[in-house]
């Protein structure tokens, strides 16, 4: 069944050669068998084939019993390999197109969060102009004020400090200096 749900040669998921494949089925453990994930097959297709991977030959189905199974899988219709391809490939295409609006959230949300960053460290013309991909002119000023500033310790501070305390320390530090730059015309 692994060969007709992925159309392709016994073990084809593994990279082995078929020497390879059959010295593993002969000398068990671990039991070699095919892996098949849900979004190639139907859950219940997959459970049909691993009942016909049984140790005992008694509890394994007949091909009788198999196209039965298969023929009610298909909602009583006769087995047409061609429809059952067309319904593989379609909940193939369903789950990319998940897949595809999951990442396209994910990527806008760290969009979000790049924007919002970069318009908390530069003027917003700047960033306007960067997201753009336009060059940034620059801007005179008449008078201008640059401000240096140290921590007096820091060095001390930091070595009797745990990593997060001193982050904890610059955060409150940078967060402060930010409550005091919105009330000016100014920007760090």
């Amino acid at each position: 069944m692994q060969e007709v749900i992925l159309r392709g040669p016994p073990f084809c998921m593994l990279d082995l050669t078929p020497k390879e494949i059959i010295a593993k089925i002969k000398k068990p453990p671990p039991l070699l068998r095919p892996s098949v994930s849900k979004q190639v097959a139907p859950p219940e297709y997959i459970n049909s084939m691993k009942q016909c991977w049984a140790e005992q030959a008694e509890t394994r189905p007949s091909f009788n019993d198999l196209a039965q199974s298969i023929k009610l899988l298909n909602g009583g219709k006769k087995v047409n390999i061609v429809d059952t391809m067309f319904k593989m490939l379609e909940q193939y295409s369903n789950n990319l197109e998940d897949l595809i609006k999951e990442r396209t959230n994910q990527l806008e949300e760290e969009k979000k969060k790049t924007d919002k960053l970069l318009s908390q460290m530069l003027p917003p013309s700047v960033a306007d102009s960067l997201k753009s991909g336009k060059a940034v002119e620059a801007v005179w000023y008449e008078c201008v004020t640059i401000y240096f500033s140290d921590i007096v310790g820091f060095t001390t501070i930091s070595a009797l400090s745990s990593p997060m305390e001193v982050v904890d320390l610059l955060n409150d530090l940078y967060t402060m200096f930010d409550s005091i730059l919105e009330d000016f015309d100014c920007y760090k």
